[in-house]
């Protein structure tokens, strides 16, 4: 009766209410379809029949499927399809636990949607317990996350084969603690991590897992909040002493370590801190300057090198344990040393002679050292002082003093039998080392202290001539290249094997021409390019080289100034553009020949003529009308072209020709004034620079749209010496008012801002037009 009453409120509570037939609700069905409000009253019914909620769960209405989605009513089959959809709703679905009693795997729920059950804030316990039985680790992994899984699945979990299901089982607060127990020795590194990271995880799981092989466990370890508390605390000056006591034996490393490295930890406990497992915790008891020295004496003779440097460090360390570990097996160690602030004097010397550059390095660092070497180095240190300096353990100081030009001959004789090369290199380089010292040093076991002895100009010529059969090429180079080499020892040099020996006495200014003549028909290109460019190469030679085959010699011979211009003439028409152009830059070079490497084919000789200060003004005014821009340019910068090719260059259609043109200190007014109108501004700037252009034309340019123009006016000499003067307070009242009427704004602007400057004229500079540009 009611089913049919006309008030929907009432039709609606029929179709919700549990009580109300099964045919009575499937009557509906069909005005279900399009009566959305209808179709969720029914939907919600827990006395709708299977086929009732089976046709509802197609209904285009999303609400109305979600709510049949959470009946408990809804068939197995309809409820899995509509999983897929409404994940939500069927977790929700108070049937599932009845369903999951009946098939515990769910099979027809996929994965995916079993994921997203299990992504809920709390997951029904029915997911859970079917997902522990799927075989995607994903699933599982997923459930073993949930803060509400029960105790007994996170211990089944905690076996996993999947290392990543049993770090997300690690990482639950819920997970029990014997399964935290386990996983704490779990294989895997990853889920001991996690553990390690778990706040509750037990002391005794923490104290295995701080001694794990992994680092990435240990800190883990160090992350949890309470151990970092602990570590602040045991680093803390305001800790008490009985405190830093007690946390001197924690499980953790770090809070050992942190213990061990607070000054205000006690003696008893820093002892018993030197026997720690971790060489870590040693090393910082190692450096702790409170540490007894009892301790220091044991930890200089650790296993661990770290710790062993540590107490070489530690300025507290008896000279005893410092005598030891000076004689350590490791560089670093016996480095520490060196740097020590206490090591006493006997132990640097014998420190000085480690062949070990950290060590070196150490002694060269400390504050006296550097001090020794500066004051060895100075101009201003007496010869007495350098005396005594000279026998000093360090070799930094001796080669400072080696190489000081004041050190007294007496100094440098004992330097020369230094056992280190590098002092003896230095007394060998020394221009006051006395002939004596040198000969010594001429016959030295280190051929870099030869070499520097054959380069020496005050080197005997005795020695040098003993030099010149050094096995030792690269002494033999230095004694080819110094100026005072024997005439003799050149020409057996000018013999040399090698073509880099050679080639220094092709460049020495006095190696005999017999030599050079010699060297001209060296079997190596490189030799004889040397030798063409010597000033001292004989003509016969260079006429020779002329026609080598290499034209890097030829170019060299065209590069000679000695060359004789009928050579010249030949090499001005050598195939290679080099020779050319080393022709054209070639001083003596005729100017009929310049006028023939004026229409050279290669713009870098024909550029090469132009830049040339005596080429003749025909040859000028044929690179004039060069088809190359930079040609042009060269012509255009220099001071002797003449004022018809200025003129003619004043037209140019390149911005970079005419700017020359306007720089030109030569060029006619008549071209200036057309080039202080150019287009182009560096244009107008070079003419507002050019020291004959006239004043007419500053005028014009000091009013240039364009601030670097008026900048290049105002920088001419005479303009600066106007600006200078307006600005001086020395200048006079009436010299002030006639400067204030100058063309450039730069001068007027001084004026204005000098303070003799007479209020009239300062009335007038207040309606000035323009603007300062500084």
């Amino acid at each position: 009766m009611l089913a049919n009453d006309p008030d929907k409120k009432v039709r609606l509570a029929v179709a919700a209410n549990g009580n109300t037939p099964a045919e009575v609700l499937e009557a509906w069905l069909s005005e279900a379809q399009s009566n959305k409000p209808l179709a969720e009253a029914l939907a919600k019914n827990l006395s709708a029949s299977h086929a009732l909620l089976t046709t509802l769960a197609q209904h285009p209405a999303a609400n109305v499927r979600r709510k049949v989605a959470m009946n408990p009513q809804t068939p197995p089959a309809t409820l899995y399809k509509l999983a897929e959809e409404f994940p939500v709703a069927v977790a929700r679905n108070p049937g599932m636990k009845l369903l999951v009693l009946q098939d515990s795997e769910l099979q027809s729920i996929s994965d995916e949607t079993l994921i997203r059950i299990l992504k809920l804030t709390e997951p029904p316990t029915w997911a859970l317990t079917v997902a522990v039985q799927r075989q995607s680790a994903k699933v599982r992994q997923q459930a073993a996350r949930a803060t509400t899984i029960l105790p007994e699945l996170l211990a089944t979990l905690a076996k996993d084969k999947d290392k990543y299901v049993r770090a997300a089982v690690a990482g639950n607060p819920n997970t029990p603690v014997s399964a935290l127990e386990t996983l704490a020795n779990d294989e895997s590194w990853d889920v001991r991590a996690v553990v390690a990271g778990n706040p509750n995880t037990p002391v005794s799981a923490l104290e295995t897992l701080a001694k794990d092989e992994d680092s990435d466990v240990r800190r883990a370890i160090a992350e949890r909040p309470e151990i970092v508390s602990l570590i602040e605390e045991a680093k803390s000056n305001d800790t008490a002493t009985i405190r830093l006591a007690e946390l001197a034996s924690h499980f953790y490393t770090d809070v050992r370590a942190a213990v061990a490295g607070n000054p205000n930890t006690p003696a008893s406990a820093l002892e018993t801190l030197a026997k720690d497992e971790y060489s870590d915790v040693r090393e910082v008891v190692a450096g702790n300057p409170n540490t007894p020295v009892s301790a220091l004496e044991t930890l200089a003779e650790d296993e661990d090198s770290d710790v062993r440097a540590a107490v070489a460090g530690n300025p507290n360390t008896p000279v005893s344990a410092l005598e030891t570990l000076a004689k350590d097996e490791s560089s670093n160690v016996r480095a520490v040393v060196a740097g020590n602030p206490n090591t006493p004097v006997s132990l640097l010397e014998t420190l000085a002679e480690d062949w070990y550059w950290e060590v070196c390095k150490a002694i060269a660092e400390r504050p006296e050292i550097v001090s020794l070497i500066e004051e060895a180095k100075s101009n201003d240190t007496a010869t007495i002082r350098l005396a005594e300096l000279a026998s000093h353990f360090y070799t930094d100081v001796r080669r400072a003093v080696a190489g000081n030009p004041n050190t007294p001959v007496s100094a440098l004789e004992t330097l020369a039998e230094d056992w280190y090369w590098n002092v003896r290199t230095a007394v060998a380089w020394n221009p006051n080392t006395p002939a004596s010292a040198l000969e010594t040093l001429a016959e030295d076991w280190y051929w870099e202290v030869r070499e520097v002895v054959a380069g020496n100009p005050n080197t005997p010529a005795s020695a040098l001539e003993t030099l010149a059969k050094d096995e030792s090429s690269n002494v033999r180079v230095a004694l080819a290249g110094n100026p005072n080499t024997p005439a003799s020892a050149l020409e057996t040099l000018a013999k040399d094997r090698y073509w880099n020996v050679r080639t220094a006495v092709a460049w020495n200014p006095n190696t005999p021409v017999s030599a050079l003549e010699t060297l001209a028909k060296d079997e190596s290109s490189n030799v004889r390019a040397v030798v063409a460019g010597n000033p001292n190469t004989p003509v016969s030679a260079l006429e020779t080289l002329a026609e080598d085959e290499n034209s890097d010699v030829r170019a060299a011979v065209a590069g000679n100034p000695n060359t004789p211009a009928s050579v010249l003439e030949i090499l001005a028409e050598d195939k290679e553009s080099d020779v050319r152009r080393a022709v054209a830059r070639n001083p003596n070079t005729p100017a009929s020949v310049l006028e023939i490497l004026a229409e050279d084919k290669e713009s870098d000789v024909r550029a090469a003529v132009a830049w040339k200060p005596n080429t003749p003004a025909s040859a000028l005014e044929t690179l004039a009308k060069d088809k190359e821009s930079d040609v042009r340019a060269a012509v255009a910068w220099k001071p002797n072209t003449p004022a018809s090719v200025l003129e003619t260059l004043a037209e140019d259609k390149e911005s970079d020709v005419r700017q020359a043109v306007a720089g030109n200190p030569n060029t006619p007014v008549s071209a200036l004034e057309t080039l202080a109108k150019d287009e182009y501004w560096t244009v107008r700037a070079a003419v507002a620079g050019n020291p004959n252009t006239p004043v007419s034309l500053l005028e014009t340019l000091a009013k240039d749209k364009e601030s670097d123009v008026r900048r290049a006016v105002a920088r001419r000499p005479e303009i600066t010496a106007l600006i200078t003067e307006a600005y001086s307070g020395n200048t006079s009242t009436d010299r002030l008012a006639e400067l204030a009427g100058h063309f450039c704004t730069d001068v007027r602007a001084a004026v204005a801002g000098n303070p003799n400057t007479p209020a009239s004229v300062l009335a007038t500079l207040a309606k000035d037009e323009d603007k300062c540009e500084g």
